[in-house]
């Protein structure tokens, strides 16, 4: 196969890629060669470190679930992802939190704004049935199923537990998503707008640890 017209004398292309200038032939359509030439004067690397934790931005969510008299309570989480209809979360599994929704079965994830930053606080420095209250936050109830979340939340999941796996004092929780809410001013033509939606990142180690607001991007993850 030969190549369009002018393109024979437009390979290499040359561009820098911060320290590192990258070469890419283009004389093949089916294969790009890559040639990447280390050009620092001084060798860029990375260094161990003594950190028993690593938190490298994760968003903050609110996890609801009732006590064994049916009292909603409350807790932060820093540990949750989500893969199509599962979404998995990892909590301490000594706590209160961990041991209620083994029980129950069930919980709500809810997706906070950051101007919430000192509910957060609150609830992670509180413990007991007194935790709520001494929080501030304000409990609403889902319109149409089981579940609860905190009033100001921007998403909220309805949750059933699938498994739990204990490992090294952790619970790795697998739920199934049962039902997905979103703030009314998220929403526009039956799904969240992406670019308003904003969160609070856990960013640190075990030295010292940091909440930070992380906006939206505004780059789409396809052309």
């Amino acid at each position: 196969m030969s190549l369009p017209d002018g393109c024979a004398k437009a390979f290499p292309i040359r561009f820098r890629c911060r320290a590192r200038t990258v070469v890419i032939d283009i004389a093949s359509l089916y294969g790009i060669v890559v040639t990447i030439h280390n050009t620092c004067k001084g060798q860029v690397s990375v260094r161990r470190i003594d950190a028993r934790k690593l938190y490298y931005g994760f968003p903050v969510v609110v996890l609801s679930y009732q006590t064994s008299d049916g009292e909603w309570t409350m807790t932060p989480c820093s540990s949750s992802y989500t893969l199509g209809d599962t979404l998995c979360v990892g909590l301490d599994s000594s706590t209160t939190a961990a041991q209620c929704i083994v029980r129950e079965g069930r919980c709500t994830l809810s997706v906070i704004r950051p101007d919430m930053i000192d509910i957060v606080r609150a609830l992670g420095s509180a413990h007991g049935r007194s935790k709520v209250a001494s929080s501030g936050v304000v409990i609403s109830s889902l319109p149409d199923v089981w579940g609860a979340y905190p009033q100001g939340a921007q998403i909220v999941f309805v949750m059933e537990v699938e498994s739990v796996q204990e490992a090294h004092g952790y619970a790795h929780f697998r739920f199934a998503i049962r039902a997905r809410y979103a703030d009314d001013a998220l929403l526009e033509a039956g799904g969240v707008k992406p670019e308003e939606v904003s969160t609070l990142s856990y960013v640190g180690d075990s030295h010292r640890r940091l909440l930070t607001s992380s906006p939206a991007s505004m780059v789409p993850d396809r052309p």
